[in-house]
């Protein structure tokens, strides 16, 4: 059986050993993938279930282990191009302001940010998904699966609007 940790590690052949250790390794909250480079958090506030955070930094590669939380991505700002590998496939394209990623928890990836990073993240446990859909849509849980997306366009999300509501 290929587990989505295999597909990634078989995409990745040539990365060096440490790479492939931590795309294998045990799964993690999404902020803690990159500690240094988070600005602001909700962690504080002790909601349950869903987190926002924003994070910045100059370009940069990240390579991520399975997360422990779905993670819905906005770019707050225009400029880096932004490439991925996740289950053996390679996605490429530009990150432009208002660009939105869906990364489904549980799945490995790797991440070239070729530009500033400046995003806000929401990040959604998988638990408190499917209650909503339950609870809010009528939608049996089982039915629910967020699925990878990159660089969608969020055309009614105004990024001015989110710098606002996260910065100090």
């Amino acid at each position: 059986m290929v587990t989505g940790v295999n597909r990634v590690l078989r995409g990745l052949t040539g990365m060096h050993t440490h790479t492939r250790a931590i795309l294998a390794s045990a799964p993690i909250a999404p902020q803690e993938a990159v500690p240094s480079s988070v600005v602001c958090s909700s962690a504080p506030l002790g909601w349950h279930g869903i987190m926002a955070w924003r994070r910045q930094s100059p370009p940069t590669t990240v390579v991520l282990p399975p997360l422990t939380m779905h993670d819905v991505v906005l770019q707050l700002r225009a400029g880096p191009r932004l490439l991925q590998d996740r289950d053996g496939r390679r996605h490429e394209g530009p990150w432009r302001q208002g660009d939105i990623l869906l990364v489904p928890a549980s799945r490995p990836s790797v991440w070239t940010i070729e530009g500033a990073v400046d995003n806000l993240h929401l990040s959604l446990d998988p638990g408190f998904v499917q209650r909503v859909a339950l609870e809010a849509c009528g939608m049996p849980p089982a039915h629910v699966e967020i699925r990878d997306v990159f660089s969608g366009r969020g055309e009614g999300v105004e990024p001015s609007q989110c710098r606002a509501a996260l910065s100090g």
